[in-house]
């Protein structure tokens, strides 16, 4: 017989670390766990800026991935059977464009000559071949960041500002700067494991995903409340926790046996004292993404930089989803959706800290999910695998 939901348990946040956390907690087979999903927006935050178009949802920000870097998060859509689809891209950079995987050479642009573009063309391909054996053969060590590493291995100025840095900066949707402050083995890492693989997307868009999510499978829907902001988070090291959040505009409280904390470290550190120290070590940002109705060549992303910084526009759909942008967007007929969130990013010190919270988390109560849980670039394959941590360690089978 199934025990009786006896252990309550509240998920701050809808993004897929909260979902997939809730979903693992209100399905465990013996049906301990009442879980409850607080949402401070007015609606669940996964696919909440992303559109739908007549010829199909466009996710923002961009939700594309491989399966090689994301093997959790792909297991996850499989036994939810939700197809993916190939999404090739066209990367264009001020000076030439490629296809992913290098499927064909960049295409000589009108204002070069052909004994100008085939110089570049090997120049290209020598430093690329470079960066690849120096990721498979030259690996970074745990202390060193992605600057210290280009310089020990020597890779060529000229590629690292004009390839690597706006690249890889729009993966990590940070400047360059704060993409040399991350640990070398995060960004060689990934490179290693996704070299040369497609690129994929939730066939229907991550609104597919949110539903199946929250419709629960057999033991019904997960109970979610919108507009519910959590202010504070206190109760004693192994007791219960006490929750004050907002509703309708009035203070209210709740106690739970149970808190998982699925959003950002500054959110983290701002409502649970204990963690504030050290989610105060991990850095954060506010990044905005605008949509616009713009023609534009299907898959393209137009990589543009500038004093440090780069923007990257998606082309998809007849509209231009623009990621950081250089100037500011001003609002008109050709804006459609403009929303802002928090970017968490990675340094040599943040990983020790993540990797210190992996060995914690929970023994106090409150355990924290995220794509920045895990130790590896701030992307969706950390919100399962951390929502996994969780119901592992409160004795709940992960089905996929």
């Amino acid at each position: 017989m199934p025990e009786r939901r006896t252990i309550s348990v509240l998920v701050v946040g809808s993004g897929l670390a909260g979902l997939t956390a809730a979903h693992l907690l209100h399905n465990d087979k013996r049906q301990r766990y009442d879980v409850t999903i607080f949402e401070q927006g007015p609606v669940p935050s996964l696919s909440s800026a992303s559109l739908s178009t007549p010829s199909g949802p466009i996710d923002i920000p961009m939700r594309s991935f491989t399966a090689s870097y994301y093997p959790h998060l792909s297991r996850v859509l499989q036994y939810l059977h939700l197809p993916v689809r190939p999404e090739p891209f066209l990367f264009s950079f001020p000076s030439y464009s490629h296809p992913s995987r290098l499927a064909s050479l960049p295409p000589r642009p009108s204002h070069r000559s052909w004994p100008q573009h085939i110089r570049l063309l090997a120049a290209l391909a020598f430093a690329y071949a470079y960066f690849i054996f120096t990721c498979f053969f030259l690996p970074p060590s745990d202390s060193e960041d992605f600057g210290q590493w280009m310089k020990r291995v020597r890779l060529p100025g000229w590629f690292v500002g004009e390839y690597i840095l706006p690249l890889m900066a729009a993966v990590a949707t940070c400047d360059h700067a704060e993409l040399l402050a991350f640990p070398a083995k995060d960004v060689v890492g990934y490179k290693r494991v996704t070299n040369g693989e497609p690129h994929v997307v939730v066939a229907d868009g991550v609104g597919a995903l949110q539903r199946q999510l929250l419709e629960g499978g057999k033991a019904g829907a997960v109970k979610i409340e919108l507009n519910r902001r959590v202010h504070r988070i206190q109760g004693a090291v192994q007791g219960p926790k006490v929750v004050t959040y907002l509703e309708d505009g009035a203070e209210v409280t709740g106690v739970y046996d149970k808190v998982v904390l699925a959003v950002t470290p500054d959110v983290v550190g701002g409502i649970y004292a204990p963690l504030k120290e050290k989610m105060s070590r991990i850095p954060t940002k506010k990044v905005e993404v605008v949509a616009i109705r713009e023609e534009g060549r299907e898959g393209e992303i137009i990589l543009r930089s500038k004093g440090g910084e780069t923007e990257a526009r998606h082309c998809a759909r007849g509209l231009v989803t623009v990621t950081g942008p250089l100037t500011a967007i001003g609002d008109g007929n050709k804006v459609i959706r403009r929303s802002v969130f928090t970017r968490v990013l990675r340094s040599v010190e943040s990983r020790q800290v993540v990797k210190s919270l992996e060995k914690s988390n929970g023994d106090d109560g409150v355990f924290v999910v995220g794509g920045w849980c895990w130790d590896g670039m701030v992307l969706l394959e950390g919100c399962v695998r951390s929502a996994e941590g969780v119901a592992r360690k409160l004795g709940v089978e992960v089905p996929w």
